[in-house]
């Protein structure tokens, strides 16, 4: 019996003692697994503040590249092209006269807030031609307001009106010299009269534009021009154009 006691309290101290140490485990376990389960979330809540951090700086830079400045986009229109005119002269004190005239032109131009509205400058320069005995030579400065509407992928409508200063120069014989006033003398020579006249005129315009190319495109105009002071041999014009553009 006393060994058996003995041997009872020795299992029953080791026991206590298996005992402890299983509890120590459990406890540094526990331990361990709430520590690591509280950093992975402080990284989870880490990595969620630099994923929304960084979806806010995109965001903003979308909202800066979405809203450019007006001009930014705008692209730049370049074009030549051949025009026919229908011109004609006379006034109150001189006879009348018409005539056709064929010339050059060249056209700048930039869109202005959508590529729907183009803002054109265009310089145009004609052959001399004879009407009704006198050699006129006309050239052309002007500039316009386009609206611009796309019809289909390919084609687009345009619509302008605009200013001109156009400049002709009539070299005439001296009992056909023209005069553009009440009191303007009678020459008193046989010599050939050349004379310049500047005219402002208003423009409209309508044409249409079809793109051949991503930078390319061919358009046709019809135009017609207005004199608008009286003191000018010019009356107006009536023209067609074909043209050869270019947008950058």
């Amino acid at each position: 019996m006393p060994f058996f006691g003995s041997y009872s309290i020795l299992n029953l101290i080791k026991g206590v003692i298996m005992g402890t140490r299983t509890s120590n485990a459990l406890i540094i376990f526990m331990a361990l697994f709430f520590g690591l389960a509280a950093q992975a979330d402080e990284e989870i809540f880490g990595y969620d503040e630099i994923v929304e951090e960084l979806s806010q700086s995109t965001a903003k830079v979308k909202t800066r590249v979405t809203q450019p400045h007006p001009f930014d986009a705008g692209d730049i229109h370049v074009s030549f092209g051949l025009i026919n005119s229908y011109l004609v002269l006379g006034n109150d004190h001189s006879s009348r006269g018409e005539g056709f005239f064929r010339g050059f032109q060249a056209t700048l131009g930039i869109d202005l807030f959508s590529p729907n509205w183009i803002a054109e400058i265009s310089a145009r320069r004609f052959g001399e031609q004879d009407i009704e005995d006198r050699q006129v030579a006309l050239q052309e400065y002007d500039m316009k307001l386009v609206f611009s509407p796309r019809m289909t992928r390919w084609m687009r409508l345009r619509l302008g009106v605009g200013l001109s200063a156009r400049y002709l120069d009539i070299n005439s014989p001296a009992s056909e010299a023209l005069a553009v006033t009440a009191d303007t003398a009678e020459p008193t020579s046989t010599e050939p009269v050349s004379q310049r006249f500047r005219t402002p005129a208003g423009i409209g315009v309508f044409g249409l534009e079809g793109r051949i190319g991503p930078h390319i495109s061919l358009g046709a105009d019809a135009a017609l021009r207005k004199a608008l002071v009286n003191e000018t041999v010019e009356e107006s014009s009536f023209e067609v154009g074909l043209r050869l553009g270019m947008r950058f």
